[in-house]
């Protein structure tokens, strides 16, 4: 079975980065290349820690309000399925309980509303992701409507396709773009109805794609987000490993959190460079388990509903460790983000960078209850939820 072996493949690739690396001092660079020709560079975090980049004590610019406010014109945010920055400052929001894009100016003022619920061109049924894409073109995906609906930089809509799922009819399962309007699709299982075991990692193919739809370069098959197999449904494992992708700077990242080794490939589909940092597996304890338990329980809001997590939670059987790491992300510099996986929505989030050479740079330290989206070389814009898990759209200034 092809997938198999390409998986298989894959793995070997991220298994090569440890053997016998090279170590080197933290924020150097240096790149051991081994007889295929792959990079592989591998990052140890001095005693004293690395270099912290550090964001404003304040967001420069907050959008949303708690209340909406005809008067001042402040709207409400519900279900932010993204928001970035385009390059003359303004801000686009996927408002997916609105089912709308919001543009809004530098300084906060809303430029323009475009979408609407429904099933016509530029409506959306379920937005689930808004990308950057070249040109300050906004792409907006919709699941449920099956297609990619294109926004110029007037706001209007340009175009709409229907995005390629590489190794499924399904839908993708996650789309990303850099600035220069290259796209990566990530596909769905095929497995995920077949196997069934109550826990498994289905391979899921992985390809690049032009802005029409067009596949150009394959990836293969690479390890999915670890399932778990419920009486009427599959979900994500909870703890469990979820693979992540990024691109931008010419490369495209992938990562399955199995340990902290993310595999860089160029735009043909060559897997080039390894990126590593030296860690330790970190063990998930009953201590763990039990602030997991309290947490998911706090979520139902009818005792029913309590009583049947309960069960289902007691019925679980957790991964042994911790995933290695919780998603990437590639800046507008081309630097390599990754995200410390943390258990618990409301532990404030840390940050990773390497260089695009696979050097680390630093860390950055986010404010609780603050989750990125869009990074430039001076600002780091996302999501921000007060006491209440009111959604704001927050821009902070960043110090490299």
């Amino acid at each position: 079975m092809p997938n198999l072996a390409l998986s298989r493949a894959f793995r070997s690739m991220l298994a090569l980065s440890m053997l016998s690396p090279v170590m080197v001092e933290a924020q150097q660079a240096p790149v051991v290349a081994d007889s295929e020709g792959i990079r592989v560079v591998s990052n140890a975090l001095p005693p004293s820690g690395p270099t912290e980049w550090v964001l404003s004590s304040e967001p420069r610019l907050r959008i949303g309000t708690a209340e909406a406010d005809a008067d001042s014109g402040d709207q409400v945010l519900s279900r932010v399925a993204g928001a970035l920055r385009l390059s003359n400052g303004d801000i686009v929001v996927a408002n997916a309980g609105g089912y709308d894009l919001r543009y809004y100016t530098d300084l906060g003022a809303t430029r323009a509303i475009v979408g609407g619920k429904g099933g016509g061109p530029g409506e959306f049924q379920a937005l689930s992701w808004i990308g950057n894409c070249g040109a300050d073109s906004v792409l907006a995906y919709d699941f449920l409507n099956r297609r990619v609906s294109v926004f110029g930089p007037d706001h209007e809509l340009v175009r709409s396709f229907t995005p390629t799922s590489p190794g499924s009819p399904t839908p993708p399962a996650a789309l990303h773009c850099d600035r220069e309007g290259h796209f990566v699709v990530l596909g769905r299982s095929p497995s995920i109805g077949i196997d069934r075991t109550p826990y498994f990692r289905p391979d899921v193919a992985l390809a690049i794609a032009t802005t029409t739809g067009d596949l150009t370069a394959s990836l293969g098959f690479v390890p999915g987000t670890e399932q778990y197999r419920r009486p009427n449904s599959v979900g994500p494992r909870a703890l469990g490993k979820r693979t992540s992708v990024a691109i931008g700077g010419g490369r495209v990242y992938v990562g399955t959190a199995d340990t902290y080794a993310v595999a860089a490939f160029d735009l043909q589909g060559r897997h080039v460079m390894t990126v590593r940092l030296d860690t330790e597996p970190e063990p998930i304890t009953d201590e763990d388990l039990s602030a997991f338990r309290t947490w998911e329980l706090a979520q139902a809001h009818r005792a029913s509903q309590r009583a049947s997590w309960a069960r289902q939670l007691d019925e679980m059987v957790f991964p042994e460790y911790f995933p290695a790491y919780a998603s990437l992300l590639v800046d507008a510099v081309g630097c390599l983000w990754v995200e410390d996986y943390e258990m618990l929505p409301a532990t404030p989030r840390t940050w990773t960078v390497f260089s695009p050479n696979g050097a680390l740079l630093a860390r950055v330290r986010l404010p609780a209850g603050f989750g990125i989206t869009d990074v430039g070389s001076d600002w780091v814009l996302g999501v921000g939820r007060d006491g209440l898990g009111v959604e704001y759209v927050e821009l902070y200034s960043l110090v490299r």
